[in-house]
């Protein structure tokens, strides 16, 4: 487990994943499947989406709806419902 106030996005910003990151947060922004926007196979979970409070064990959370999601893409099934979040 990582923790800290600073996030670091530094491999992101010259990268093709640039215009993904909300200016403000500095964060990946991620549909409701927690797959980075406009992407089916970039998945971004804890403090680099752009989803909901960081918190290690939200991002665990995360962690475990995107490996049940992958093979369910990868066998071309139907996705599950959309990630939730959790509000304290």
């Amino acid at each position: 487990v990582c923790i800290g106030a600073h996030l670091n996005n530094k491999s992101l910003i010259n990268g093709p994943l640039k215009s993904k990151i909300n200016p403000q947060s500095g964060r990946l922004t991620v549909n409701n499947y927690l797959q980075v926007d406009g992407y089916e196979n970039i998945f971004a979970v804890g403090d680099i989406a752009e989803k909901e409070e960081k918190f290690a064990f939200l991002a665990g959370e995360q962690a475990k709806y995107v490996a049940k999601l992958i093979p369910l893409i990868h066998r071309k099934k139907a996705y599950p419902k959309e990630y939730q979040v959790h509000t304290n």
